[in-house]
């Protein structure tokens, strides 16, 4: 949290905001009466600390706006007293702070108090009154709402806001926000943080409102004077050279994912389960871990979902323990199925006595667990009797 706010900053209700975005949503007010609104915060707030009594013109706003004339913040101004959102003169400016029936839907929709105040840094507003995109506008006007509160004497500049919300509160298109979004980083008034992207999905990303401008970086040289040089010990010098070791020509080769390390159950790789001694320790971890019990069933399942999580692709390794954890049996389809068992038959055909010994006991005393790889030894890496590959 911050306590000051380079350039100052005006104190709007949640509830004021939502009357002019309400108003400009049910075509009450036209766009350009928006921005009169939001430039009359900032006319009112230039005559906060002064001493003499404030007088006000239309000039002013004239001034504030840039390409605006006289006559159409005249009859901005009338719009915006005929809906009672804003009360002119030249010696007193009010925004009132009721909220209006036709705002109420949105200032619910907003999930939180329409009296809350909004910490507004002049420099964003001054922006805001002077930009002309309408949908652009009340998109940076939602992410003000959802980012900026005031506690205390602390400032907080951080939320959560999501593109699609947006887009339904104010009524304007989801690109529009994006749109919105980059224009406010452009300028320097917007920074995204990343999060989990659990978190994005149900709440939306991080933004953060910058408090103080960007400080732009200067340019090396641009003093007259050379930059300084990046060796750590400027004064020291030194001619001996760095022995490079030797090596032999040819492409090096690394070792894979699944062969440099044990395999293990926690974090399993699609080599673990292409290598049938690899699966075979894979098999002896999920019983001890109570993953299934030890069975011939579960034997062939085992297998099973080995080879169909190898030929999903993907993310072979929680594609397969999602099987063989939550008993998912059914999404092994027929064929993968009859293949599984038709090599099992092979090599039973094959392979003397019929049955696997079991394992000796581990020295905790668990139960034996067959071993995979004197089972079949040619269902998930080996060549088939058919002529065609197994994964």
């Amino acid at each position: 949290m911050e306590t000051s706010v380079a350039g100052g900053y005006v104190l709007v209700t949640v509830g004021q905001l939502a009357n002019v975005c309400a108003a400009r949503k049910d075509g009450e007010i036209s766009f350009f009466a928006l921005r009169v609104w939001l430039a009359t915060l900032e006319q009112r707030h230039r005559r906060t600390n002064t001493k003499r009594p404030a007088r006000y013109k239309t000039a002013e706003l004239q001034a504030l706006m840039g390409s605006a004339t006289a006559g159409g913040i005249e009859r901005a101004i009338a719009e915006l007293s005929i809906t009672g959102l804003l009360s002119w003169s030249d010696t007193s400016i009010e925004h009132t702070t009721e909220l209006r029936p036709g705002a109420a839907s949105l200032a619910s929709q907003l999930g939180t108090n329409f009296m809350r105040l909004v910490p507004i840094p002049r420099r964003i507003l001054r922006a805001l009154f002077r930009h002309k995109s309408p949908s652009e506008v009340m998109a940076a006007i939602g992410h003000l709402i959802r980012c900026l509160f005031k506690r205390g004497r602390k400032i907080a500049n951080y939320g959560l806001v999501k593109a699609s919300w947006i887009a339904s509160v104010f009524g304007i298109a989801e690109r529009s926000v994006h749109s919105a979004r980059k224009w406010l980083a452009r300028e320097g008034f917007l920074t995204q943080e990343r999060v989990h992207q659990l978190v994005m999905n149900r709440w939306g990303g991080k933004f953060l409102i910058n408090l103080a401008p960007k400080v732009a970086g200067r340019r090396a040289g641009a003093n007259g004077f050379a930059p300084p040089l990046l060796t750590k010990t400027p004064y020291r010098s030194t001619n001996n050279q760095i022995e490079v070791a030797r090596a032999e020509a040819g492409v090096r080769s690394e070792p894979g994912p699944g062969k440099s390390r044990p395999p293990t159950i926690k974090n399993i790789f699609a080599d673990d389960l292409k290598h049938l001694p690899r699966l075979e320790e894979l098999y002896r971890q999920a019983v001890r871990a109570n993953w299934l019990r030890e069975s011939e069933a579960n034997l062939k399942n085992f297998v099973c979902a080995a080879l169909r999580a190898t030929r999903a692709g993907g993310r072979v390794g929680a594609i397969f323990v999602g099987i063989v954890k939550s008993g998912l049996w059914h999404h092994v389809t027929q064929e993968q199925e009859n293949d599984a068992l038709a090599f099992l038959r092979r090599h039973r055909e094959h392979a003397d006595p019929m049955r696997v010994k079991p394992v000796e006991r581990d020295r905790r005393g668990q139960r034996p667990v067959f071993a995979v790889a004197a089972l079949v030894p040619t269902v998930l890496n080996g060549s088939l009797l058919s002529g065609r590959s197994a994964l």
